[in-house]
């Protein structure tokens, strides 16, 4: 896992829509089975998912943790 504090911006994004696109399909396939989530919650440092989890609130109005345990 990268420890660093730089965040690519970009990526954070792009890695909040994948996000809300498998808490959507949650139904279809298990979150804890998407190698794209496992992928970004396992090699991306704090401050990196940090911007990811902003900007997952921004996309969807909600946390993720309401929006997955709701």
């Amino acid at each position: 896992r990268y420890e660093g504090s730089k965040v690519k911006d970009d990526t954070a994004k792009s890695e909040a829509k994948t996000l809300s696109n498998a808490i959507k399909n949650d139904e279809k396939k298990p979150i804890i089975e998407d190698d794209e989530v496992i992928r970004i919650l396992a090699t991306r440092s704090k401050p990196h998912l940090q911007a990811v989890y902003k900007h997952y609130k921004e996309l969807s109005g909600k946390n993720l943790e309401e929006a997955y345990f709701n």
